[in-house]
């Protein structure tokens, strides 16, 4: 172990000397290498201190690949430390007791109705509804945080009371038609990606 650090130590105080004479003595590179007006070719002593550089990959090529697995393992850790960070905070927002739904009534042709929603549209809406948060206008999504009839994320862009239906279906309309241009364009849309 100790060699090992020894060599590697030795290795790095070589190429930093070869590095350091390159630069400190260009007088010694001008002899071979002169351009027209008598000067250093510069360039030409930038591609041997590149070499010089990559010698040190060259002598132990073990340590490139041992410091970029470091650097990817690093980057994982903190890609997760995040991702754990987000679900902490997501895990710890309070839930708001719900408020019940406007009386309008129960069902939801009753509130597609007072939402503005056309008859035309009532099965585009019934299918997407159904499959985002089974009618259900209390639903939230543990993971994303997503809420409601139509799973807004985030629910606060709704401007709705928790359990609001009507007023989640006002959303989703104003939603479905700038978005998709109309329900059936939205349903469309979900029935290809599984998602709106």
């Amino acid at each position: 172990m100790f060699i090992k650090h020894f060599l590697k130590v030795c290795i790095t105080g070589v190429v930093f000397l070869t590095a350091l004479v390159l630069l400190m003595a260009p007088k010694a590179v001008a002899d071979t290498n002169k351009n027209i007006d008598g000067g250093v070719d510069v360039t030409s002593t930038l591609d041997k201190l590149k070499q010089v550089k990559s010698w040190k990959n060259v002598v132990d090529p073990q340590l490139a690949r041992r410091e970029e697995q470091k650097k990817e393992e690093e980057r994982k850790r903190a890609e997760e430390a995040r991702k754990a960070e987000e679900a902490r905070v997501i895990a710890s927002q309070p839930v708001a007791a719900p408020t019940p739904p406007p009386a309008v009534g129960g069902s939801k042709e009753a509130w597609m109705a007072a939402a503005g929603i056309s008859l035309s549209d009532y099965g585009y809406v019934d299918y997407i509804i159904n499959r985002e948060s089974g009618w259900n206008p209390y639903a939230v999504n543990k993971s994303s945080g997503a809420g409601g009839l139509p799973q807004a994320l985030p629910y606060s862009k709704t401007g709705c009371a928790v359990g609001d239906a009507v007023c989640q279906l006002v959303w989703a309309n104003g939603y479905a038609l700038s978005r998709y241009g109309s329900w059936a364009g939205a349903y469309q849309f979900w029935v290809s990606r599984h998602w709106w």
